[in-house]
């Protein structure tokens, strides 16, 4: 059980730190557009 456990911790771990790269980057650039033709 422990096993199970511990790699299912870890898969989980796995899938929230690429998302999180994944939507950051998305966030960042989607902001930044926005801004630019508001200060434009």
């Amino acid at each position: 059980m422990e096993l199970v456990e511990t790699s299912f911790v870890f898969f989980a771990h796995k899938i929230l730190y690429l998302a999180s790269i994944n939507i950051s980057p998305v966030g960042l650039f989607q902001k930044r557009p926005r801004d630019a033709e508001i200060k434009i």
